[in-house]
């Protein structure tokens, strides 16, 4: 796998190597045989490193697992918190992207998160949203 041919040990890998990594796996096979891959990536790789994440890091981790159809509570806690740290940095493709990924696995517990982006997203001028950003939005 990348891990390996980086030669690299998890807690190494960057949290653009790591969410680019999730997002890449899941884009390419969207089959349960992903599950396992995907969970040691977060134990070992993700939720540790929550906090060093962007915006995109963020975004693109979130999106990998909410595809994959897997809850990582430990997970979204920790990207939750992140996200509501530097909310005002997040694109609109982000916002939306992380405001999909906790619709679509109805994570009722994050609902500070979803508030948060809510708040964000209505503070920004509607012409710097793309449709489709605002079609992910809106979901």
């Amino acid at each position: 796998w990348s891990i390996v041919s980086l030669n690299r040990t998890p807690s190494e890998l960057s949290p653009r190597a790591t969410s680019g990594l999730a997002w890449s796996i899941v884009s390419l096979n969207r089959t349960p045989a992903v599950a396992p891959f995907l969970l040691w990536l977060a134990d070992s790789c993700l939720v540790p490193h929550a906090l060093r994440f962007g915006p995109q890091d963020v975004s693109n981790t979130l999106w990998a697992f909410a595809t994959a159809n897997i809850k990582h509570k430990l997970l979204f806690a920790a990207l939750g918190k992140t996200t509501m740290q530097g909310v005002s940095d997040y694109s609109p493709q982000s916002l939306a992207n992380v405001a999909w990924a906790c619709a679509k696995l109805r994570l009722e517990d994050r609902t500070d998160v979803l508030q948060a982006l809510v708040d964000e997203a209505t503070k920004r001028d509607l012409h710097s949203w793309k449709p489709q950003s605002l079609v992910t939005l809106l979901w």
